[in-house]
């Protein structure tokens, strides 16, 4: 459960994950002359990663007429295109990661021009992809963005039901092969590190959150999470409005504070954890991050 959290260094990368933004104005668009009205499912004819990859599965149970499909696809594919410079950048910050990880020591100060990097080439691409996702709101009828919230919420359903999470975490301890000592060691260190980071106060104890991961410091985790879920359920039902705006229901925010309040979070758990590894174990998470780096969208 922990080691993934503490080794994968590429999660310094989850706040900077790509949502399928764009969007121009909320008035809806008129069909164009001459254009079939019959609507169809089925997927669209485009290739994308990220968030925006969730967006596009779910258009595929979303009635669309021949025109509507050929918008949206024209629009992600210009959409993936500007989003381009930020999966290399986060590709080269993992495979540095991951180096470091196999020499067991973090070194902060030549990771942090690559976080900056990413943090930068996402700074780029967001107004426009940003505008992306109103435009495809201006795209669909109330009807199809009513279907498209619900096929969005019964994935994110679905992929919490099936604890995908959990089983990737369980898998990194299975393949490093940790050992029931090793993964005690872990769970003491990276509890600590809760602790230190959770400044509980009188406010925590109204929180909703069970005592057990009060008193394990995890508190900050399960706020984030929770105003996270809210702000993305915002989001959605607004969506479904037959006006949308972005800067409205999520404003823009500062992505290089963001970038260096995870990573310094996930660094310091891979400083905790480290040292508990034993070289090889080190050389193999090193070679599951090498691995991962070039396909981080797609998990």
């Amino acid at each position: 459960m922990f080691s993934r959290r503490a080794l994968s260094g590429s999660l310094i990368l989850a706040a900077l994950a790509l949502p399928f933004a764009a969007g121009c104005s909320g008035a809806a668009v008129e069909q164009p002359a001459g254009t079939t009205s019959e609507l169809s499912t089925g997927p669209l004819s485009v290739t994308v990663h990220g968030r925006a990859k969730a967006v596009v599965d779910a258009l595929a149970q979303v009635p669309l007429r021949t025109d509507q499909r050929t918008a949206i696809e024209q629009l992600a594919t210009d959409t993936e295109a500007k989003s381009a410079p930020v999966r290399t950048a986060r590709e080269q910050l993992v495979l540095a990661v991951a180096d470091q990880v196999q020499t067991g020591t973090i070194d902060r100060a030549a990771l942090q021009p690559k976080i900056d990097a990413v943090a930068t080439a996402w700074e780029a691409a967001r107004p426009a992809e940003r505008a992306a996702f109103e435009r495809l709101h201006a795209i669909l009828s109330a009807d199809q963005r009513a279907a498209l919230v619900t096929a969005l919420q019964a994935k994110t359903d679905a992929h919490a039901g099936h604890g995908e999470h959990m089983q990737r975490m369980q898998k990194w301890v299975s393949d490093l092969s940790l050992t029931p000592d090793q993964q005690d060691q872990i769970r003491a260190k990276l509890a600590d590190k809760w602790r230190q980071r959770a400044a509980l106060d009188a406010t925590a104890a109204g929180s909703g959150a069970d005592s057990a991961q009060v008193a394990g410091g995890q508190l900050q985790g399960i706020l984030r999470h929770r105003a996270m879920h809210a702000q993305q359920q915002k989001m959605l039902e607004a969506f479904k409005g037959d006006a949308f705006s972005m800067d409205a229901v999520a404003p823009p925010q500062d992505v290089h504070a963001g970038a260096r309040e995870m990573s310094g979070r996930m660094l310091e758990m891979a400083e905790a954890v480290l040292p508990i590894l034993t070289p090889e174990q080190r050389t193999l998470a090193a070679a599951k991050l090498r691995e991962r780096a070039a396909r981080f969208d797609e998990e």
